[in-house]
């Protein structure tokens, strides 16, 4: 008797998941990846890609599933870092317009002193 319905054609994609590489060949590679990196604990997935495709949507579910795990993680969204910078380069930006504005003053202050005192002369 076929089944039928939903689950009759669904794929299983975890189904031949595991690595085709013999065991020894994936000890070696970690051996080597752990003399050759000082703390080869540590592991960085960078997302990259267009914008509005979902990048931050899958690092939070991996923090999620790896947190879950038992590991500790951290989300940098270059991004963000990049809007604060510009925010602050605005604000340097601003105070130094208020600079060139005060020393422009002072410079004609300074000319109309020299002035007044070569028309004394």
């Amino acid at each position: 008797m076929a089944s039928s319905g939903p689950q009759a054609d669904a794929v299983d994609y975890y189904d031949n998941a595991r690595s085709t590489l013999p065991d020894e060949v994936v000890r070696k590679k970690l051996a080597t990846r752990s003399a050759l990196t000082p703390d080869s604990a540590k592991l960085i997935l960078a997302m990259v890609g267009l914008p509005a495709r979902g990048k931050s949507v899958i690092a939070h579910k991996l923090t999620a599933f790896l947190g879950w795990s038992g590991h500790r993680t951290r989300i940098f969204n270059a991004g963000q870092l990049r809007r604060r910078s510009s925010t602050d380069l605005e604000q340097m930006a601003d105070g130094l317009a208020q600079q060139e504005e005060k020393q422009a003053t002072a410079e004609a202050a300074a000319a109309a002193e020299a002035a007044a005192a070569i028309e004394e002369a």
